[in-house]
């Protein structure tokens, strides 16, 4: 009970014994009063008396009550105001109704909980809460791995164990990697070496275009090996990310989800193609690698962009994890989907004059996920208006090809995303 409750107790109990002692000691004196003047009279109006006292005790117990529920409200009123005065602690009406707001319970209700559930049938898009949350933690890769692991050979997808290969060239060994590191083992059984995560870290993060302290994008690390379908489920469970988003923009980016050497936006100018401005970052060097005088910036199944046109721009330290490790590919494309919408990259859209907008929207997401967006996008995959969590997680995955807060080429390439998504074309693969 909190000093707001026991206060007014304590102060209805003080008024209560004052107001029926003052008012019973009223009552009694004029009650010795009228039976003195009585008594002189007695005997000879004997029956009036009685006639007039039984009408006088009637408007007695009437006055009473009157005078007691006006005495209680002023006692109340004068209660409530000098608490105000002594507490200043009174919560706001925002508070209150964030506190007890419908959407937000609903968002717990359908968030993904810290443990991962046994067997799961289907990863979907969680809020920025709980384990998803800035400072959540997240899930580790072995996590997930071991949620996925333990059902694959029962888990069906498509009429299929999800234990079976659908892209078989994804189990296929290949020539050595660029550089020629010695990595010919398939795309989907390969994890990052310690060299190539040490290389990911090597520029603190920084290219990732993500606000510090990156919190999401240490915790990439690609180490998983499974089938495809295994390795799109793994991310969507490390990353809260709906797994039929993956399917999707993986077929919009590279239709036949073949990951070796799947290069794309091809440049034909020599500082396009470099990235890092330190010496010692060589490798990131794509010019006329599987084409001549002319390099692939984007690589991976969901063409990540590794270099732009400025040298030290691009996820260049991804090189080349993010063409020989299916895991890893995915890995930093959600680990970035994340970071996105969990508001991590402000600094890159303020640069843009896009911050605003984009932190209001992010807030929407956090605050009440499953309401409405003010946008009133359309959701061809569930055939309503997009809700504010769907509408970030859409304008995250817009900006990885735009590069902007849901413009108009965002919303173009979402229109081609979604559409793979409502109509699942990527089945069977």
């Amino acid at each position: 009970m909190g000093p707001y409750a026991v206060g007014t107790q304590k102060a209805l109990k003080f008024w209560r014994e004052r107001i029926s002692f003052q008012f019973g000691a009223s009552s009694a004196s004029r009650l010795r009063q009228g039976r003195g003047d009585g008594e002189e009279s007695m005997a000879e109006e004997q029956t009036s008396f009685t006639a007039s006292e039984s009408r006088l005790a009637k408007v007695r117990r009437k006055l009473r009550r009157t005078l007691l529920v006006a005495i209680v409200i002023g006692a109340a009123v004068i209660l409530r105001v000098s608490m105000y005065l002594e507490y200043d602690s009174v919560p706001s009406v925002e508070q209150v109704a964030a506190a007890t707001s419908p959407q937000t319970e609903a968002a717990t209700e359908n968030m993904i909980l810290a443990e991962i559930p046994a067997n799961p049938s289907h990863f979907t898009t969680q809020p920025a809460m709980g384990v998803f949350a800035d400072g959540g933690g997240g899930y580790t890769s072995a996590q997930c791995a071991a949620a996925l692991d333990a059902n694959a050979s029962t888990y069906m997808y498509n009429g299929h164990p999800i234990n079976e290969e659908t892209v078989p060239e994804n189990q296929q060994p290949h020539s050595p990697g660029s550089p020629a590191d010695g990595i010919t083992s398939p795309v989907n059984q390969t994890k990052p070496n310690a060299a190539q995560l040490a290389y990911y870290r090597s520029d603190g993060y920084r290219s990732s275009e993500m606000d510090p302290p990156y919190m999401w994008m240490k915790l990439v690390d690609g180490q998983y090996t499974g089938t495809t379908e295994m390795i799109i489920r793994w991310a969507a469970c490390k990353w809260g990310t709906d797994e039929d988003m993956i399917r999707a923009q993986a077929t919009a980016e590279h239709g036949t989800w073949i990951q070796w050497n799947a290069g794309g936006d091809e440049r034909k100018a020599i500082h396009q193609c470099r990235a890092g401005s330190n010496p010692d970052h060589d490798s990131t060097n794509l010019w006329g690698h599987l084409i001549s005088n002319s390099c692939y910036q984007s690589w991976s199944i969901w063409q990540t962009k590794v270099v732009y046109s400025s040298p030290d721009v691009g996820a260049w330290t991804t090189w080349p994890a993010i063409n020989e490790s299916t895991a890893f590919a995915a890995d930093y494309r959600y680990a970035s989907q994340r970071s996105c919408m969990n508001g991590n990259q402000s600094g890159f859209f303020n640069d843009k004059g896009q911050g605003a907008a984009y932190l209001v929207d992010v807030a929407n997401a956090r605050s009440t996920p499953n309401g409405e967006s003010p946008h009133r996008f359309w959701n061809p995959v569930t055939a309503a208006y997009a809700t504010n969590l769907e509408y970030v997680a859409f304008a995250c995955m817009g900006s990885h090809y735009s590069g902007n807060w849901m413009d108009s080429e965002a919303r173009t390439y979402l229109s081609t995303v979604l559409s793979h998504w409502k109509k699942k074309d990527w089945l069977p693969k």
